[in-house]
């Protein structure tokens, strides 16, 4: 029962007439990362960054409506409990702040562009990419693992990453 499948599928829902289908790009993996960096149980938050990733979401709203409420769900009972934010190690942290440098000058909002980016940071900085991909999803998620970095920062935002970021670099450091 702790599974995020769980959390989608219902007695109802084992049909395949009934399967659960939709057209935006917004994946539930996706909605489960987001709900988890925003911290949040209000749907309406949700809905405002799905809707800026991707506008056209709106059209797959009823489907989307019920993903949000199971991942809202799953994360207080399955994710909240077992979050644990982490400071970057003194290795990793020249690039972690790099790329939140580079976030700050950055005016687009590219996920792939984004993604290139840390990946450049972290081979510039001569860091095994997978442990500095880690210690990102560590300060900003909780968590040891996430999504692709771009996409998630595109879906939360440039400015609201870096905001994150900066924020938990204080919080982690003070206590």
């Amino acid at each position: 029962y702790n599974s995020p499948i769980w959390f989608i599928r219902n007695e109802d829902a084992r049909d395949a007439d009934k399967a659960i289908t939709y057209k935006s790009g917004v994946s539930y993996s996706m909605i489960l990362r987001l709900v988890s960096a925003l911290n949040t149980d209000d749907k309406s938050v949700v809905w405002d960054y799905v809707l800026r990733y991707s506008p056209e979401a709106q059209e797959d709203s009823e489907v989307l409506d019920v993903l949000i409420d199971r991942a809202l769900a799953y994360y207080n009972d399955e994710v909240l409990p077992h979050k644990k934010y982490q400071l970057p190690a003194d290795e990793f942290r020249p690039a972690v702040d790099a790329l939140l440098q580079w976030l700050d000058a950055y005016e687009g909002n590219d996920g792939v562009e984004i993604q290139n980016a840390a990946y450049a940071i972290g081979k510039e900085h001569d860091l095994n990419l997978r442990a500095f991909f880690q210690t990102m999803y560590q300060l900003l998620l909780g968590e040891e693992k996430g999504p692709r970095l771009g996409n998630f920062i595109q879906l939360y935002g440039v400015k609201n990453t870096l905001e994150l970021g900066r924020s938990k670099l204080a919080e982690l450091a003070e206590a």
